[in-house]
């Protein structure tokens, strides 16, 4: 059983890292507008100088980056709670994590700016910001 096991996780690994892989460079290559994989290439390299390189940097490789960090966030933080609770079925309703999750959204919804308010504000400074 034991030997099984670590054979299967030999092949599991491997197997999950090129699946995770392949749902990145898809991620680059598909969108409103799908791009060729050379055209995602070409972005990396420098060569290209085209819109499509533009949308490939600007947009998709921080939406990839972003989703990669937090998924493997998200993954640390079930593993760290399971080995906490020293319960593999952990999830964060066990430790309220949950309600007070919830209770400072309240709370903030109260408290804080309106979201009218915070939200002109925030407009008038990306207008600030981009005009040079």
């Amino acid at each position: 059983m034991s030997c099984s096991f670590s054979v299967t996780r030999a092949f599991a690994v491997p197997g999950l890292l090129l699946l995770l892989s392949l749902a990145a460079v898809l991620s680059l290559v598909i969108g409103a507008k799908p791009l060729p994989a050379a055209v995602v290439l070409e972005a990396f390299t420098g060569v290209c100088q085209s819109a499509d390189c533009t949308i490939v940097l600007d947009a998709r490789l921080p939406r990839t980056l972003a989703g990669l960090l937090a998924g493997g966030a998200l993954g640390l933080a079930g593993a760290l709670m399971q080995t906490l609770t020293r319960n593999p079925l952990a999830d964060p309703g066990i430790l309220g994590v949950n309600n007070g999750a919830s209770f400072a959204i309240v709370l903030a919804r109260r408290c804080l700016v309106s979201p009218r308010r915070w939200n002109s504000f925030s407009w008038h400074l990306a207008a600030r910001l981009s005009h040079r």
